[in-house]
């Protein structure tokens, strides 16, 4: 049997991996461990117990691992922004039916431009 020569691409698509997180997500592990370990320094350093510190403290790195895998692996790169502008919708339907706004939401209609008033032919 011989051998066959595949041709592959892989310097030119690198996807890094570090266990849920890959390809452009990877840069959200550094920010989630820098925001767990500033966190953890700023309530140990205000008195509060070690064991509770460290529990809050890990608070950022599980929700950003929970935004990754839920939100940003294996979806399109729109799906997060149109979960939060159907969530926004929804909320300012729900303002509008409480009778906390005076007109009802307006989804997805683009700006149109002002008409000059030369248009108007008065």
């Amino acid at each position: 049997m011989a051998l066959e020569l595949h041709p592959n691409d892989n310097a030119r698509e690198a996807h890094p991996t570090l266990w849920i997180f890959s390809g452009p997500t990877i840069g959200f592990v550094p920010l989630a461990v820098l925001a767990s370990i500033c966190s953890f320094m700023i309530l140990s350093r205000n008195g509060l117990d070690w064991w509770v510190a460290i529990l809050v403290s890990t608070l950022p790195c599980v929700a950003i691992a929970g935004l990754a895998h839920f939100f940003l692996n294996g979806k399109p790169p729109s799906y997060l922004f149109d979960l939060l502008a159907l969530a926004s919708w929804r909320l300012r339907c729900w303002l509008y039916f409480a009778g906390w706004m005076d007109r009802p939401p307006i989804f997805s209609v683009r700006a149109k431009a002002p008409r000059h008033p030369r248009e108007f032919n008065l």
